[in-house]
């Protein structure tokens, strides 16, 4: 067989890997590491991205599948509220959206005129903590309350 015909084959063998590839919804050097793998090693490669490719894709598929339901029931709660304003549920329709994840809600809410209130009540919290603690703040001032170590 003449060379030509085994880099045409090659060829074709590549472009129809990279399209058959890239149609898989997963991360760009995901996608990249599998059509070079497929490429260079096509008698090794191709048994297994099949044994270990598709498989991973459908576990996360119904991963998310059921992520977005949690995500859609949190959001039917949300609308359905009585106290949220629509332009408020219309924010948090579009952080639903775009994170993927499921909603909560707090259970207290305290606001702090000034950061050395809130820093003491947060030393309080950390102090207090048993387990663990989940926080997240922001800094908005370069201060002295904000550099306060």
């Amino acid at each position: 067989m003449a060379w030509w015909i085994v880099v045409l084959l090659e060829l074709f063998w590549v472009a129809g890997v990279t399209i058959w590839v890239a149609t898989d919804r997963r991360a760009p050097a995901s996608t990249l590491a599998w059509i070079v793998v497929l490429a260079l090693f096509p008698i090794v490669g191709l048994p297994f991205y099949l044994l270990v490719g598709p498989r991973r894709l459908r576990r996360q598929r119904s991963r998310y599948q059921g992520l977005s339901e949690s995500v859609a029931s949190s959001l039917k709660r949300v609308e359905k509220h009585p106290d949220i304003p629509p332009d408020v549920a219309r924010q948090v329709r579009l952080a639903a959206r775009l994170d993927e994840a499921p909603l909560s809600s707090a259970i207290s809410l305290t606001h702090y005129r000034s950061g050395k209130e809130a820093f003491a009540a947060i030393e309080r919290d950390i102090a207090a903590a048993r387990h663990h603690l989940h926080l997240e703040f922001y800094i908005w001032s370069d201060d002295c309350t904000g550099r306060y170590i």
